[in-house]
């Protein structure tokens, strides 16, 4: 029997190590990891953004993460930054592109920050549709752009950027943008109006990641964006990673009942897969070893007036007068100096004292009625006759002392 026992268990232990390995597998296999060559902001490599969020962070910004598509934006963001290159999985849909032009028309600003590959225009796009990325020849490896406007907060301070892009920007002829950086090969960053918000589009990859938001002027350009777009509000900063492949494909908060299972990571769900099963195959061991339930039967418990009554019945056939009234008295007295507040161990006088300032009006008779029990006491057992005379004066200055728990 001992054998089968530990042979019963081993196979119990090897099957929680197997599902054990199972979970890592399908963990490592099935969870959406950020790649390495995405410049999140969740990433300390040259091309995240971790510095330039640390950086917003330490200025006393609200910093975010937008870990849904756009269509979640709402007037609590402020700005919102996208940097390409996005996952080929989450590109943005029509119905994204819309939502996001509602937000930028009623206050939002976007930075973008566009990238390769070389892109005309597109009229699906009605945001951005009216800018294209150009192929730019004798490009250095990082160059040093000066701005081309004078005066404006967005470029207080700032004397050159450096960026690093094989493309240029260029707008449709009859567009709103205006240039904020040029050089040679053409324009750099631009900006244009929409409603009360603004769009900003810079041909970069180096002026936001880590690599380069401390070289020239960086930082003080961007920091001039949060600023200009937060303003004294404490409305937040949000950098884009559900198009990274951070995040859920929809809002938790409207999600129904049989989309939350959907929703869920690939990982989260092998986990209470496999807690699920676990728990069945401790149930049934369990069920096994101990077997089946079995009712018991359980007593009626007793009510207290049903132990009082039992108890005086006791004491009275064994003429035990004398430790009922010790019981009561000693109740009574704990009482009363609880309810006036004095210790016990108070004289006399001083509680009677105290129980004349309680204003219960006249309290004559309560010494004489303590000095009494105490005396019947001592002398040995009373007559029932007599127990029962002490217990109703007893019980009457308990009414009119109003004295809780006795």
């Amino acid at each position: 029997m001992r054998s089968v026992r530990v042979s019963y268990e081993l196979l119990l232990g090897l099957l929680f190590v197997g599902m054990f390995l199972a979970l890592v597998y399908f963990n490592r296999a099935g969870s959406r990891t950020l790649p390495s060559d995405l410049p999140t902001s969740l990433s300390s490599r040259p091309i995240g953004l971790k510095a330039l969020y640390l950086l917003y962070d330490r200025l006393g910004f609200s910093v975010e993460r937008l870990a849904g598509p756009w269509s979640r934006l709402d007037r609590r963001a402020a700005l919102l930054i996208v940097q390409e290159p996005l996952e080929d999985s989450r590109q943005p849909s029509m119905a994204e592109e819309e939502a996001l032009m509602r937000w930028v028309e009623n206050g939002g600003t976007l930075f973008y920050a566009s990238g390769l590959p070389v892109r005309g225009y597109d009229p699906r796009d009605p945001l951005g549709g009216d800018l294209a990325n150009v192929a730019a020849k004798e490009v250095p490896s990082v160059a040093q752009v000066a701005p081309t406007l004078a005066s404006d907060p967005l470029l207080r301070n700032v004397h050159t950027i450096a960026v690093r892009s094989p493309i240029r920007l260029q707008f449709r002829p009859g567009a709103p943008y205006r240039v904020l950086f040029k050089d040679a090969q053409g324009d750099v960053a631009v900006e244009k109006r929409v409603g009360k918000g603004r769009l900003i589009v810079v041909a970069d990859d180096l002026l936001l990641n880590n690599q380069g938001i401390a070289l020239q002027d960086n930082a003080v350009f961007m920091t001039n964006l949060a600023a200009l777009a937060v303003g004294k509000s404490d409305r937040w900063i949000l950098f884009d990673e559900y198009h990274h492949g951070y995040g859920f494909d929809g809002a938790p908060e409207v999600l129904g009942n049989e989309d939350v299972w959907k929703a869920l990571p690939v990982p989260l769900k092998m986990a209470i897969l496999y807690l699920v099963v676990l728990g069945l195959v401790i149930i049934y061991n369990e069920n096994r070893r101990r077997g089946p339930l079995r009712s018991m039967f359980v007593t009626r418990p007793t009510a207290g007036a049903d132990y009082v009554v039992s108890l005086g019945r006791f004491l009275q056939r064994a003429g035990a007068t004398d430790l009922a009234l010790q019981q009561l008295y000693r109740a009574f007295l704990h009482a009363l100096t609880m309810t006036v507040g004095v210790a016990e161990e108070t004289p006399r006088s001083v509680l009677l004292e105290r129980v004349a300032r309680y204003g219960v009006g006249d309290i004559e008779g309560l010494g004489p009625l303590l000095e009494r029990c105490e005396q019947v006491l001592e002398r040995g057992r009373p007559s029932k006759e007599e127990l029962q005379e002490l217990v109703r004066a007893l019980d009457d200055w308990k009414r009119r002392l109003h004295l809780v728990g006795f």
